[in-house]
């Protein structure tokens, strides 16, 4: 990850001392506030709850939006319950900020969140309390996470909701909400590096590593072929009741250039409408209506960085929270002219490309990782092998392969579909 620009707006040696308290208002676990309202929700992933509160509501707008529908909300309100399994707050206070910006760092480094192929270690901050504290570079705000009171606030000097500086104070939060909940998935199933989604009632995975084709499968299926959306990157996979279900851990959607020569209409469509990761889509369509767009210019590799809304908004398909696997797909790309095509596998190949798709296969180790608030990070964790042996043995396992024009083919997803039915 590319090192953004740190800001900083006071010079340390103007500030000393610790946080103060004694201010009017306080969040939930006590820490004092600059008095601003605070706008609250409760988020539910599974047997999982997240109680998020931050003083500029069009930050939660934006997490719910981002999250949904794998994320239920389950309440809103002026403060959080005090029921959920951790409580993350987001707060703008310039005072606070400034003096522990002037602590300056410890010197070492954290494991913060995780991405697709490594581990973000992230800047450790002198800190007193019982909180540790970590510099987001990108954001240039503060975590601090209290794990014995399953606390965590992300501290900013200011909010600025449609600027550089609050799309990625809104994906700090994100990042936040979705790390602490990674770690208790590892309690209910195995999380798979994978895209998914849903034709007539059955989820179909789409495994393998990056740059597989795994995003331009899944936007294929749902520009042609009718699909839902589950997933784009990371996928939950649990066993219930004797069913095998899947649900999406929502993620950044990256589209790159060479996947949008396949689909102009969708590059068309977010350039039109203003749609990037920073904006729900009512915010950026009252943009387009006023007149001022947010001019959506891709970086200079051609990347597009949405969520999964804005890609359904882009295609005009759905999105679903969960659904009933019915089989697993692993993209491979060949010489071969023509639409897609499907070759069934055996268990014990399946079983080995399943393992390597398990998200985080061959990465360092993130026990003491910032955001796992467990007090025995392993007790209780399912072993990822024994979910990849049920899925080899139970699911039906096909090679996807790709030519160079599968994608140009009429009808070539309906085909796929189709040979995957009758398999």
């Amino acid at each position: 990850m590319a090192r953004a620009r740190r800001i900083s707006l006071w010079k340390p040696g103007n500030v000393t001392g610790e946080p103060t308290a004694g201010r009017k208002d306080r969040v939930p676990g006590g820490r004092a506030t600059t008095g601003r309202h605070f706008y609250s929700s409760v988020f539910q992933y599974g047997d999982f709850s997240v109680a998020v509160s931050s003083d500029e509501g069009s930050h939660l707008s934006w997490l719910e939006e981002f999250l949904a529908p794998s994320f239920r909300v389950q309440q809103r309100g002026a403060l959080p319950s005090s029921t959920a399994d951790c409580t993350i707050v987001l707060s703008s206070d310039q005072d606070r900020y400034a003096r522990l910006l002037a602590r300056g760092p410890s010197g070492a480094l954290v494991d913060t969140y995780a991405l697709d192929t490594r581990i973000v270690a992230l800047p450790a901050w002198n800190y007193n309390g019982t909180s540790r504290a970590v510099l987001d570079e990108e954001s240039a705000a503060f975590y601090l996470v209290d794990a014995a009171a399953r606390q965590i606030e992300i501290l900013a000097p200011r909010h600025e909701p449609l600027s550089g500086t609050g799309c990625a104070l809104r994906i700090a939060l994100m990042r936040a909400v979705r790390e602490v909940t990674m770690q208790h998935t590892r309690r209910v199933g195995a999380l798979m590096h994978a895209a998914a989604f849903t034709v007539d009632d059955g989820g179909i995975l789409v495994a393998g590593p990056k740059r597989a084709g795994k995003t331009t499968i899944l936007t294929y299926a749902l520009t042609t072929a009718g699909a839902a959306l589950v997933a784009n990157d990371r996928v939950l996979v649990r066993t219930e009741v004797g069913q095998t279900l899947i649900r999406g851990m929502p993620t950044i959607l990256t589209l790159r250039e060479g996947m949008l020569e396949f689909f102009p209409r969708i590059r068309t469509r977010l350039l039109e409408r203003g749609l990037h990761i920073g904006v729900t889509v009512q915010e950026a369509m009252r943009r387009v209506n006023s007149g001022s767009p947010i001019r959506v210019r891709p970086p200079e590799d051609g990347r597009f960085a949405i969520t999964g809304k804005q890609l359904c908004e882009a295609v005009g398909s759905t999105q679903i929270a969960e659904t009933k696997l019915a089989g697993i797909l692993f993209p491979r790309m060949s010489n071969r002219r023509g639409a897609l095509t499907l070759r069934r596998i055996e268990p014990d190949d399946a079983l080995s490309k399943l393992t390597q798709s398990v998200f985080g296969s061959g990465r360092r180790s993130t026990s003491h990782a910032l955001f796992d608030l467990a007090d025995e990070p392993a007790l209780g964790a399912i072993e990822p092998l024994s979910v990849c042996r049920m899925l080899a043995s139970t699911v039906p396992c096909f090679i996807c392969d790709v030519g160079p024009h599968s994608y140009n083919a009429n009808g070539s997803t309906e085909a796929l579909i189709e040979q995957f039915r009758s398999t």
